[in-house]
């Protein structure tokens, strides 16, 4: 998938889960990474999104701190944080629903959210409540 495809505020949301990973001596870009990202992002669709969808936001937040603390971590990298086959595959699950659907990018956020359901870790506490 082009990152050139998504919008201005995802790609930043990209980059910030790529620094969030290389400050927490994280080796791989993980869909943890990004969804703390999107959380922590102000003006984000995200928040508001999983209200609407009666998620716990604060027990949300508490799973992906945990998910974060149990990543491995890695010395002698030297900042060379690549993308997590997970995370891979969740953008190019993104991508295929966006093309099936026409979608617009500007749906992106949602389509993660959906696909997050069923592949991430913390899934269960969007499926309870969504």
């Amino acid at each position: 998938m082009r990152l050139d495809r998504f919008t201005s505020k995802f790609q930043v949301a990209i980059s910030d889960a790529q620094s969030l990973a290389l400050g927490r001596d994280h080796q791989y870009i993980e869909p943890v990474h990004l969804m703390v990202a999107l959380l922590n992002q102000e003006g984000s669709s995200i928040r508001p999104l999983l209200t609407m969808l009666n998620v716990d936001v604060v027990h949300l937040r508490s799973k992906l701190a945990e998910l974060l603390d149990k990543l491995p971590k890695v010395t002698g990298v030297g900042g060379d944080v690549q993308l997590s086959s997970s995370m891979g595959q969740v953008f190019n699950l993104c991508d295929k629903s966006l093309r099936s659907a026409k979608m617009r990018i500007s749906h992106l956020k949602s389509s993660y959210l959906l696909r997050l359901k069923t592949k991430a870790p913390w899934g269960s506490c969007l499926k309870s409540k969504g």
